[in-house]
């Protein structure tokens, strides 16, 4: 396992067995949230580095959990300043005419996502609807060995390692005993 510590969380990265997909593992501090990570510590740097950290002998103890969420992303995307694709009007709205033949705009756009990790492995799913309305109509230090135990709060990234992207991220807020 890859292994980095930090005086804010250690994180271990554990291989899949197939392809260039692993999972992170980061355990805040005693005192800190993962959360608080995400607010800070644990920016786009420290997870490559995590990503292409030696690895170590060790031990990682990981409680079983299971992750469901839905999102809207539409409300998510008008916050961000992306409006077109969900307005109805003709002259400055979104330009979906070739699906429609007169028209049409994003109504609803959805995530739904789930995570589940037990000890036969991890299985990530996720799925993304839209719904049309027609219109008118860190410094890496070796370690010998390390005993990983995750029993408070971590967060949990499922990644990509050659293309450097995260592919599901979770928080655990309550782990079960491993």
């Amino acid at each position: 396992m890859g292994y980095v510590e930090s005086e804010d969380y250690r994180a271990v990265r554990v291989e899949f067995s197939r392809g260039d997909v692993s999972a992170l593992v980061v355990l805040p501090e005693s005192g800190r949230t993962p959360a608080d990570l995400l607010d800070g510590a644990l920016d786009n740097d420290a997870l490559v580095r995590l990503l292409f950290a030696p690895s170590v002998r060790g031990r990682v103890s990981l409680p079983r959990f299971r992750i469901d969420s839905d999102l809207d992303l539409r409300r998510y995307c008008e916050e961000h300043g992306a409006l077109r694709p969900f307005r109805n009007s003709p002259l400055d709205g979104a330009e979906f005419g070739g699906i429609t033949g007169n028209g049409a705009y994003v109504a609803a756009l959805t995530q739904r996502a789930r995570l589940e990790c037990d000890e036969e492995g991890t299985v990530g799913e996720a799925d993304l609807r839209a719904q049309l309305q027609a219109l008118g109509g860190l410094d890496l230090e070796p370690v010998e060995f390390v005993d990983f135990v995750a029993d408070r709060p971590f967060a949990f990234f499922v990644v990509h390692r050659s293309a450097r992207c995260a592919l599901f991220a979770a928080i655990v807020e309550e782990p079960e005993a491993p």
